[in-house]
């Protein structure tokens, strides 16, 4: 049933948040607007994990993806936005990867 895996999360930022998540990952990745540093939530531990600050994203606007391992995020500099990503550290990422398409 659907309600039995509803996870509210209130968080306090002035310019507002960002938050990426999959179904089938335990983790919660938080970011504050225009913030240096992305949060981590495990959902399994009910615990934040240290925060990450992705080296050459100051600030980070958003998290385009989190995909094998890897973080995309966009960035800003004073006249233009680009993207960039980086591997997380261990303990950041789910092992577990389900195929997108399933054979019949």
């Amino acid at each position: 049933m659907l309600r039995e895996a509803i996870l509210v999360i209130e968080v306090s930022y002035p310019n507002g948040i960002f938050v990426y998540a999959r179904e089938f990952s335990p983790f919660v990745y938080v970011l504050g607007m225009w913030d240096k540093h992305c949060h981590t939530l495990n959902t399994n531990t009910m615990e934040f994990l240290p925060a990450l600050q992705i080296e050459g994203a100051d600030p980070i606007r958003s998290i385009h993806s989190v995909f094998f391992g890897e973080i995309t995020v966009e960035a800003k500099t004073e006249d233009s936005f680009y993207t960039i990503s980086a591997q997380l550290p261990a303990g950041y990422i789910s092992c577990e990867i389900r195929p997108y398409i399933t054979a019949r």
